[in-house]
């Protein structure tokens, strides 16, 4: 089951004082907890993005990813921010969020093209 941060201090945390790391379809906010509890992730997509069909549609597209890319690393929270106006390739997506675990030097996972 994924592991998700629920409450707006949660996310207003790991904004402030994550690491941020931008791709051209979302901003990717990263906070080291420096434990070993699962790590969990937020998704913040804007209602200026769009219907409620295409947020939907979105949130389920980089739940997906993150499964992909083998969710996030224990220790670590990560909300991520779709920008306005962009679609979510899921692909893509992928290969952004292992880059960033690469970036962050955590796992061993090696990185695709």
């Amino acid at each position: 089951m994924e592991k998700t941060l629920r409450s707006a201090a949660e996310f207003a945390l790991v904004m402030r004082k994550g690491k941020i790391l931008t791709t051209p379809d979302v901003v990717i906010h990263i906070l080291d907890r420096e434990d070993s509890a699962p790590g969990r992730f937020g998704l913040v997509v804007a209602k200026k993005n769009r219907g409620a069909v295409a947020r939907n549609r979105a949130k389920r597209q980089l739940r997906a990813a993150i499964r992909l890319a083998g969710g996030i690393p224990n220790g670590y929270d990560s909300v991520i921010v779709v920008r306005r106006g962009r679609a979510v390739d899921v692909g893509s997506l992928q290969r952004y969020l292992w880059q960033i675990l690469e970036q962050l030097r955590v796992g061993d996972r090696e990185l695709t093209p």
